[in-house]
Order: C-alpha cells, then sequence, then structure tokens
C-alpha cells in the first residue's frame, strides 16, 4: 500500500492528473469521484473510514486528509480496436483472449501494487474473468463516460461458451464465439484509456507478428472448419 504525504492545496486526479483543489471532490475535467472511501482499483464508493474496498479488496482507497497519487501516461487498460481482437482471436483459434487477459491483470498489477499472478489469472480465466470484466466496468461508471455493460452476463457468457469446446462435433464450433463477450469490454476500456490517458498507444493496426499469425492462423482456421463438415472417408 503506498504511503500518502500530507495534503496540500492542489492535488491531482488519480484518473486524468487534472489539479485539483483539496477541499474538491469531483473533478472537473473527467468528473470522477475522488470523495475518501473510493476504490483506487475498481473506482467503487465505500464507507468512510474502510481500510479496504468491499468490492475488490484492494487496499488503495481514497482517504481524508491525503493526497492522491498522480497517474501514469500508460493506458489504465489493454489497448486494441474490436476489429483486430476479432481477427486475432479467430486467427489464434481463441489463444488470442489469453493473451488478452494477461496484458489486463498485468496493467491492473502494476496500478494496485499487488503481488497477483498475471499470467496464472490469464491461464485461469474462467476463475478470474469476471473479476477482470468488473474493474473495467467499475471505472467506466466512475469517470462517467455514457458507457455501461453487464459485466456478469458478460462473464457467464463468456465462461459458458469456453467451456462448449467439449461439446462433440461440430457444436464444439460455437466455443469460437467467446471473444464476443470480450469486445463490449474492450470498447469500454478504449474509450477509458482515452479518457485517462489521451495519448496512449491505440493499437489499431496489424504490425510485427500480426501478420504472419493472421496469415496462418487464419488458413488454419479455415482448414478446421472444412475438416469439421467435409470429413474425408
Amino acid at each position: 500500500m503506498r504511503k500518502p504525504e500530507a495534503l496540500k492545496k492542489t492535488m491531482k486526479c488519480p484518473f486524468c492528473g487534472s489539479e485539483l483543489k483539496a477541499e474538491e471532490v469531483q473533478c472537473g475535467t473527467c468528473k470522477a469521484d475522488i470523495t475518501p472511501g473510493v476504490c483506487l482499483s475498481c473506482w467503487k464508493k465505500n464507507p468512510s473510514g474502510a481500510k479496504v474496498c468491499g468490492f475488490c479488496g484492494s487496499p488503495e482507497l481514497i482517504v481524508p486528509d491525503k493526497s492522491i497519487p498522480a497517474p501514469t501516461s500508460a493506458p489504465v487498460f489493454f489497448s486494441a480496436s474490436p476489429y483486430k481482437v476479432t481477427v486475432m482471436c479467430l486467427a489464434t483459434l481463441g489463444l488470442y483472449q489469453i493473451y488478452w487477459f494477461y496484458k489486463n491483470w498485468k496493467l491492473i498489477k502494476e496500478r494496485e501494487k499487488t503481488e497477483i499472478m498475471p499470467f496464472w489469472r490469464a491461464m485461469f480465466s474462467v476463475f478470474y474473468c469476471a473479476s477482470c470484466f468488473n474493474r473495467i466496468s467499475g471505472m467506466g461508471g466512475s469517470l462517467g463516460l455514457g458507457i455501461s455493460i453487464n459485466a456478469g452476463v458478460l462473464s457467464a457468457a463468456w465462461i459458458l461458451l469456453t467451456i462448449a469446446q467439449r461439446l462433440p462435433d461440430p457444436y464444439w464450433l460455437v466455443s469460437f464465439l467467446s471473444f464476443l463477450c470480450i469486445l463490449p469490454v474492450q470498447s469500454l476500456a478504449n474509450s477509458i484509456n482515452s479518457s485517462v490517458s489521451p495519448d496512449f498507444r491505440r493499437n489499431e493496426n496489424f504490425t510485427g507478428w500480426d501478420i504472419p499469425v493472421v496469415i496462418f492462423g487464419g488458413l488454419l482456421f479455415i482448414l478446421l472448419l472444412a475438416a469439421t463438415f467435409f470429413p474425408t472417408k
């Protein structure tokens, strides 16, 4: 947990970095609630005097008479266009979703200063996807972006579609649609990044290893569909 410094006449909003007066309870730029008890991890309001967040368990709460740490210029959550997420998920036969969760948990770990293990949370996303979705949804609501997602429904749908890969042919192919549950979450994450870190790298283009992965992965996906629906006798 960070050791806050004594309150000064001005401080910075932890969400957008705008200068604030010490007595302000809402950022005039991003409209974020900065009253005591607001969690810096999931951006939900806790009772005054709370030691940890009752929603996500983080100890990073805004406390009275303390300064608020300034944000970094890095994106808050993983950034990628929904189109790129769609293509990469299909080209990698769904493996890109593990990478997606890993990148988000890595950023969350760096921001919250916790001991969580992003790799294992990504590998066992069926247990942690709801927590990840809730963090993104909670911050979006606090910033008042006008974009809402139902994190519970999306995480439940993602889990069901993911375990659908155990179904017999050809029904298991429905598991490839699990990425559809990530798209609205990614759109919200991009909006959060635009609000908090306007200069973040948007990751919209296919560069580097993306191109060979899309080419070979796309061919493999087509062959997989052909083998499923047109098996050789």
